[in-house]
């Protein structure tokens, strides 16, 4: 799952499903409990690993704390 978000750009979580071959339930509520350890970033539409773990630069959104 980490891995489909390497590429630095922000995607949902469905974008994430599709791209690692697994349930959208399940990459959801996933992605949710990473987000809250700081594994990943939530971002204005989606999640980002955070800046440093994939060469990604900061934009504006991602430290949209409570987008549900």
């Amino acid at each position: 799952m980490l891995a489909a978000l390497a590429g630095g750009e922000a995607m949902t979580a469905g974008q994430v499903a599709a791209k690692a071959g697994l349930e959208s339930r399940t990459v959801s509520t996933t992605l949710n409990k990473l987000s809250k350890s700081g594994d990943v970033q939530k971002a204005e539409r989606g999640y980002r690993l955070p800046v440093g773990e994939s060469g990604a630069s900061s934009s504006a959104g991602e430290s949209a704390e409570s987008a549900e």
